[in-house]
């Protein structure tokens, strides 16, 4: 018995060495999610940043929230014949309005960081916004835009190219004009006091004692997305 115990623990610790070594995990396919069309139907498209905001936007009851967000999803992403294994925001969120007949009462849009993790310029991350303006747009679709969020930084992740390339997306996205509809003003309450393009301490996450550069913690996970829910009823946006 001791022997057969012995042998399932050096099983378990020989698979659990190797995942660790083979790095993370890959991102797995994502299906469409079945639609009921109609007002009640908010739809976010978005990347890892924002794939847990169903649960901290508070929308009026009887809300159907699809959230279309996945992990590596990008302005500039690369459409595929696959629709669930795509990381084309522009692609994910047109097969999605397809499932809903293109009869939803909003859409709230998302996305940038995987584009500036992966050395993407601008002008791919604002063509690839433009696209998605333009189809939405193109069928009267009530959309939002949520900006890039304020940069996490420490001493061991400082400045880099990837942070002036997110002040440059910031202010075209945010220039009267450039997309259809409303840019959400959030940003202003994740900055770090003094310094209004980092992100706040308080709202870093990290793993283990290690900063997570791409993603907020759920302190701030729930901060921003009473903001955004705050400026949708304010501006009566849905």
């Amino acid at each position: 018995m001791k022997l057969r115990i012995t042998a399932l623990v050096l099983a378990m610790l020989s698979i659990v060495g190797l995942s660790a070594c083979v790095g993370p995990s890959p991102v797995l396919p994502r299906p469409i999610d079945p639609c009921v069309p109609g007002h009640d139907t908010v739809i976010i498209a978005g990347d890892s940043v924002t794939a847990q905001w169903s649960q901290s936007l508070a929308f009026p009851h009887g809300t159907r929230v699809l959230n279309l967000s996945r992990g590596s999803a990008a302005y500039s992403g690369e459409e595929t014949q696959d629709v669930a294994t795509t990381f084309s925001i522009l692609q994910r969120l047109e097969a999605q309005l397809d499932a809903c007949n293109w009869d939803v009462g909003l859409v709230i849009v998302s996305g940038g960081v995987n584009d500036l993790a992966a050395g993407q310029t601008t002008d791919g991350m604002k063509s690839g916004a433009e696209a998605i303006s333009a189809s939405l747009a193109a069928r009267g679709i009530n959309t939002v835009w949520v900006p890039i969020l304020p940069w996490a930084v420490d001493a061991t992740h400082p400045h880099d190219f990837r942070y002036e390339h997110r002040l440059d997306f910031n202010q075209w996205l945010t220039t009267p004009g450039r997309v259809n509809g409303p840019v959400l003003e959030c940003n202003s309450i994740m900055r770090a006091p003094g310094d209004p393009e980092v992100l706040s301490p308080g709202y870093a996450r990290y793993v283990g004692f290690t900063l997570d550069a791409f993603h907020i913690n759920d302190p701030a996970k729930w901060a921003f997305g009473a903001c955004v829910i705050d400026q949708i009823d304010t501006a009566d946006l849905f």
